[in-house]
């Protein structure tokens, strides 16, 4: 019996990875997939993996980067996918700790820091900006 309020059929779990530039604002990472889709750092929860762990490892992998988890920041959206699937991704904050932006070949066609107000312009999913939008409110509260 599950614990959880719903059941999905895929689960995710991806960052908000953020830096904070010169000026005093904040940057986070995009990538572009083969087909062209920029969006943010996520991919399946393996085998028992809690979501901060995959989230932690699907950023190494797609982006090169070593990050440290805000624990003051989740977000979860869910949709149907194409397949009829129910699909869960869950989203969480992460600082940059070591690593250079490298896009993962296999996976990613090219990975770059954007403000935010380019990251949503560029963002296709209508859940990834207000993901995005939640992340630069969250980031706002807390920085003095």
């Amino acid at each position: 019996m599950s614990t959880r309020s719903h059941q999905y059929d895929e689960r995710a779990a991806g960052a908000v990875v953020v830096r904070q530039c010169d000026a005093g604002g904040w940057e986070c990472v995009l990538i572009q997939q083969h087909n062209g889709d920029w969006g943010l750092p996520k991919g399946h929860v393996e085998g028992r993996e809690r979501d901060e762990e995959t989230a932690l490892r699907e950023v190494r992998e797609e982006t090169g980067l070593a990050v440290r988890i805000d624990p003051g920041f989740r977000e979860a959206v869910s949709y149907t996918l194409p397949n009829g699937h129910a699909k869960e991704v869950v989203y969480f904050l992460a600082r940059v700790e070591s690593g250079v932006l490298t896009p993962q070949p296999e996976e990613v066609r090219e990975a770059g820091w954007f403000s935010f107000a380019d990251a949503g312009a560029k963002a296709r999913y209508p859940a990834v900006r207000g993901v995005l939008a939640q992340a630069q409110a969250h980031l706002r509260r807390d920085t003095p």
